[in-house]
This record gives C-alpha cells, structure tokens and sequence, in this order.
C-alpha cells in the first residue's frame, strides 16, 4: 500500500506555473494542507491528480476580485437565496478536479447541506456553484 509523501520545497523558487504530477493522488486533507502552506498562490487539481500552480496574481487582480467579491455580495443580499464563499474556497467538481475560483457562491441550501466539519476545507460540490476567475 503506497501512502502520501509530504511535500517540502519553497514554490517561490520554481518557474510559474508549474504542473505538478504526483504519483499517488493527494487525498482531500493533504491537499488542504499543501494549499495552507502555500497560501496565496492558486492551486488547482485535475481529476488525474496532477496540481496547477500560478503564482500570486499580484495589486491589480486582488483589486478585481474585491470589486466582484463586493458584486457578487451585493447581488446574494438582493435576496435570491445564494451563500458566498470568497477567494480561499477549492470547489470539487463533477468529474473529480478542484477548482480555485476568484469569487464562487453556492445557495444557501447546497451550502447547509454540506456537514459542517466540512466546512472548513473544499466545497463538496461545483456543479451548483457560480464563479468567476
């Protein structure tokens, strides 16, 4: 039985963006915790487990995401029922990836039926989920 090997190098040091192909596929909490300690940089897996790695995007796009994020909040209280969850959200999609979009909303009543200790991690679910980049 293989197990997951942690991974410790400094990502500031690597040519961006970087695809990574492990070759045993993280499990839900080790990606969490390689995500953690790498806050800041967008990472993303496909469903064959390899990682996408883009650096820090840098003033201008956190500014975009401010003013969407504030949009997209905007547009949730007007009333039509939807959550939002803001940039530290990977949401699974159908097929297996995770995706690290700018700004995501899921409705209130997907985002209940997540069990609460999962909360804290990944969304379970991208097929319900409006995001932008």
């Amino acid at each position: 039985m293989q197990t997951e090997a942690e991974v410790h190098f400094a990502l500031e040091e690597l040519p961006m963006p970087l695809t990574l192909r492990p070759r045993v596929p993280m499990s839900e909490d080790h990606l969490l915790r390689f995500c953690s300690a790498n806050r800041g940089y967008q990472i993303e897996m496909e469903p064959n487990g390899s990682l996408s790695i883009d650096q820090p995007k840098g003033p201008l796009y956190s500014r975009a995401i401010v003013i969407l994020s504030g949009e997209v909040y905007s547009w949730a209280e007007r009333g039509d029922g939807r959550g939002i969850s803001f940039p530290d959200v990977g949401v699974y999609m159908p097929d297996g990836s995770m995706r690290s979009p700018g700004v995501a909303s899921l409705s209130l009543e997907k985002w209940q039926r997540i069990p609460s200790n999962r909360r804290r991690s990944f969304a379970a679910t991208g097929s319900e989920a409006s995001s932008a980049r």
